[in-house]
């Protein structure tokens, strides 16, 4: 996996809770063993037990010199010693983020900013101190895979997602096609999805903007100023359900519609939305890409039912067109 991880910033993101972000985590930090490492996580990580569950949890270990962002309180409940370098005004509920350095090895409560700006502003104050760093996001916040933050993606699914095999599977290519949607490179495009909400590009080259406040609660306004004649919707903010829905519902008059978005962290779509945009001829294509270098699985849930190891990753590697790792047996020869 070494070979994935030749970046200055990386996140991991976990489909849901216990999918095995955390062992993931634990193993590329022995990979980087040799490398001064900065590390943070939006929202919690690395407690003994999981506050939802209350199953126990892989706990973080960091060796000396590692650089991370985590709260006074997480501090507190970590068995390494660590030296606070610097203290923020981001607030959380663990209280404020401070920067500190690991200066004998341990577990490490990791309890970092909350929004990507935040972590945007840790990584200024750290980055020239350390050689790579990296973001344990929860799935709720992959908007931090965004390539303005991140050169690379990891992204971990797991049995716990879901009983259903076939549902995890789905939904976990649904996430890798929209995480890797393709780009459009187009000066106009771009300035209209810098200064308007919503623009509608036609086969005649007009434009037709729309300055709203939000997009979510405008789809029906958005979607009637649509005809065949409609080349390009372009929205900045969330493509959902809901507009998906309201395009389907339109689709006689549609044709050859494409959707443009900033990345595809923008993209709130199940499987079912995206595979019916595709059947009614809907392309999606965004301003910016995301590098999802690999895919981690885990078939064992902590909730007591685990899938067929083989049956599961045949079932991924029939869809997803990356490397995949068993979270599990990541560090066996197959993933080296």
């Amino acid at each position: 996996m070494r070979h994935l991880l030749n970046v200055k910033t990386l996140s991991i993101i976990g489909m849901q809770k216990n999918v095995g972000k955390t062992t993931v985590l634990n193993h590329i930090l022995k990979e980087l063993s040799d490398k001064k490492i900065g590390l943070t996580s939006i929202g919690r990580d690395g407690e003994k037990e999981d506050s939802v569950y209350f199953v126990s949890k892989p706990r973080v270990y960091l060796k000396k010199g590692t650089i991370v962002a985590t709260t006074s309180e997480a501090i507190k409940n970590s068995t390494s010693s660590l030296k606070v370098l610097y203290k923020t005004n981001m607030n959380t509920p663990m209280g404020l983020v401070h920067i500190a350095e690991v200066i004998s090895d341990g577990f490490t409560d990791l309890a970092g900013p909350s929004f990507n700006q935040q972590v945007k502003d840790v990584l200024s104050l750290i980055e020239d101190e350390v050689d790579i760093f990296i973001v344990d996001g929860a799935f709720s916040r992959k908007q931090i895979a965004s390539n303005h933050l991140m050169e690379a993606t990891i992204l971990v699914t797991g049995a716990s997602y879901d009983k259903d095999i076939k549902k995890t599977v789905d939904d976990t290519y649904t996430i890798y096609k929209l995480l890797t949607l393709p780009t459009i490179n187009s000066k106009r495009v771009k300035d209209l999805i810098s200064n308007h909400a919503v623009s509608i590009i036609d086969k005649f080259d007009e434009v037709f903007t729309f300055d709203l406040e939000s997009v979510l609660g405008s789809k029906e306004e958005i979607v009637s100023r649509l005809d065949k004649t409609s080349k390009y919707l372009i929205i900045n903010g969330a493509l959902t359900i809901e507009l998906v829905n309201q395009l389907i519902r339109k689709r006689q008059k549609l044709d050859e519609l494409t959707i443009i978005i900033k990345d595809g962290t923008k993209a709130f779509l199940d499987h079912d939305s995206y595979i019916n945009l595709q059947k009614i001829g809907v392309n999606i294509l965004v301003i910016n890409n995301i590098n999802l270098v690999c895919l981690t699985y885990n078939p064992y849930s902590p909730l007591g039912y685990e899938y067929d190891d083989y049956l599961f990753r045949e079932m991924l590697e029939k869809k997803i067109d990356l490397p995949i790792y068993n979270v599990l047996k990541v560090r066996g020869e197959n993933c080296e």
